[in-house]
């Protein structure tokens, strides 16, 4: 996949540089929940500028910055007390095909365990859709790498 500004915030990962916050209008400007800025971002011709307060697990990316680390899993969001700002150009994020792989082993973790609770309160017989992916869930498990 050829990562640009369109695509840059779908399922990658790289390690971001810190930087001074770009001057003027951002690019882009990500919402929470609440309706509130939750990050900007300024596109450069290689790269982009993200300036938030949270940084590591991010939606389905993991962005890190300086030295830090992943404690607790892929899903880690580290919160800071003030915003960041920090640098990666394009070529230096990858897609980050591991966060994909656990988020589906996680999914269908879950379903095997619904299934599990089903069946200890004298639920009988499967459908055949829950039938196969518990087999590809298990096939899934055998082959990777976690």
């Amino acid at each position: 996949m050829n990562i640009d500004k369109t695509n840059f915030h779908l399922n990658t990962r790289g390690r971001f540089v810190r930087c001074n916050k770009p001057q003027g209008t951002p690019d882009y400007i990500s919402m929470n929940r609440n309706g509130q800025v939750s990050s900007t971002y300024y596109y450069t011709d290689n790269g982009v500028v993200r300036y938030s307060n949270h940084w590591g697990g991010v939606a389905s990316c993991l962005w890190l910055i300086d030295d830090m680390k992943i404690a607790n899993g892929i899903d880690d969001c580290k919160l800071y007390k003030e915003e960041i700002s920090a640098f990666i150009t394009f070529d230096e994020l990858s897609e980050n095909v591991e966060k994909w792989q656990i988020s589906v082993n996680k999914m269908m973790s879950r379903k095997i365990e619904q299934v599990k609770i089903q069946k200890c309160e004298g639920f009988s017989g499967l459908d055949k859709n829950t039938t196969e992916m518990i087999s590809t869930i298990n096939d899934f498990r055998n082959e990777s790498d976690f």
